[in-house]
């Protein structure tokens, strides 16, 4: 209440190191060590996906990607070197106490975990599809549209179709000649007219870069249950929540 006397003073920058410094260092290894044993704790109780599950969403990943592959490239920044503290400079004595307390936790914590690990099988390694192949599966299916597209005076010339199956909200649109855009000016965005739907669901915003042939996945933001018109329009970069509709470049009508 009334502030530290000289001794007081002393007796305090004694047990922090001098400045302080130390006291917040040790706290932080006491952090990183509590951390440690949380997270090695916390994997011995997560079950593994099923094969089957984890397959699909390998696979529809690897897709959704994919297709962006050729057009979406962010530039990822390299990160700055991280220079250890403890190789910067000599740390005190007093210090070794909490550095072994941290190894101590850390090693506790794996022993405790590596039977575990050892009791597990083998992750099986799976290959996800490619866009084509998981596209000729969905048309498979007994319950699955396909409509053909065309383009309009924004794309002339342009066509394709549309695969959607409403049971697993999955679907595809593959663009044939549709005109390459620039991302930092406008981007395609699909819209999905559906009969349960005040207004157009939005399916996803995305790029095209090169002329010919292209498969892009569906992404509705909202469940679509009985879609009455597909719908492309080119939109400010980022694409929109509304759309004016003005600049409608594909459509696919279902018959």
């Amino acid at each position: 209440m009334f502030g530290l006397d000289p001794e007081e003073e002393r007796e305090l920058a004694r047990l922090q190191g001098g400045d302080g410094a130390d006291a917040w260092d040790e706290a932080a290894e006491l952090e990183q060590a509590a951390a440690a044993v949380a997270m090695l704790h916390a994997s011995r109780q997560i079950l593994p996906l099923p094969p089957a599950l984890r397959a699909r969403l390998e696979g529809g990943a690897h897709a959704y990607f994919a297709a962006r592959a050729e057009t979406d490239r962010p530039i990822r920044p390299q990160p700055a070197p991280v220079v250890s503290q403890s190789a910067a400079a000599p740390q005190p004595a007093a210090r070794w106490p909490l550095a072994l307390l941290a190894a101590a936790a850390s090693v506790a914590a794996l022993l405790g975990w590596w039977p575990r690990a050892a009791e597990r099988p083998d992750p099986q390694v799976v290959v996800a599809p490619a866009a084509a192949e998981l596209r000729q599966k969905l048309l498979g299916e007994s319950d699955t549209l396909l409509v053909a597209a065309q383009g309009t005076d924004f794309a002339k010339g342009a066509s394709g179709d549309v695969v959607w199956q409403s049971r697993a909200q999955s679907g595809w649109m593959r663009l044939v000649g549709l005109p390459v855009n620039d991302p930092t000016v406008e981007q395609y965005q699909l819209w999905i007219f559906d009969e349960a739907q005040k207004h157009p669901v939005d399916g996803g915003v995305f790029n095209v870069s090169a002329s010919g042939e292209l498969l892009v996945p569906i992404d509705a933001k909202l469940r679509v249950t009985k879609p009455t018109l597909f719908a492309i329009t080119i939109e400010k970069p980022g694409g929109v929540v509304v759309s004016d509709r003005e600049r409608i470049a594909w459509v696919a009508k279902p018959i």
